[in-house]
């Protein structure tokens, strides 16, 4: 087995450990070396089409989910005034990558059909309620009774 490989970029023999690992290619190495392939996606970021591609993620999720599109994702948020249904505040949570996420789409689970977007954590808090209505009314009457306030 060869311990260098020719970078189809730059042309250069490198070691192998110089090239990605990937099951793409029969020797399990990248065809670029690990520069040229970092300095391709500085340009393609430099350009948009990384964040271009996350935006076609994004309307395929949308789509292969909940049957929208992010139009109409943009009309829900624009109706709700950019904020949560439930709670009525803009999202908080961050994403891995620092940036602010974007609403939850809220949905039936039997029927499918969309109700609002929710912030991280309304959507967590009715899904940990089971989705229902009697969970809801329960924990309702519970704060309303007051049975946890000190006598």
């Amino acid at each position: 087995m060869l311990d260098t490989k020719r970078c189809r970029d730059c042309g250069r023999d490198l070691p192998l450990g110089e090239f990605s690992p990937t099951k793409a290619y029969a020797d399990g190495r990248s065809a670029a070396c690990k520069d040229c392939a970092a300095a391709y996606c500085r340009t393609r970021y430099a350009e948009g089409a990384i964040s271009q591609r996350l935006s076609a993620k994004r309307e395929w999720h949308l789509h292969k989910k909940y049957g929208i599109s992010e139009l109409e994702y943009a009309k829900l948020l624009v109706a709700q005034d950019g904020v949560c249904a439930i709670c009525e505040r803009p999202e908080t949570q961050k994403a891995k990558s620092g940036k602010v996420r974007q609403l939850c789409v809220d949905h039936d689970h039997e029927t499918g059909e969309i109700r609002g977007l929710l912030c991280c954590r309304c959507n967590r808090a009715i899904g940990q309620l089971g989705d229902t209505h009697e969970q809801v009314s329960r924990v309702l009457n519970y704060l309303r009774s007051g049975a946890f306030a000190d006598s």
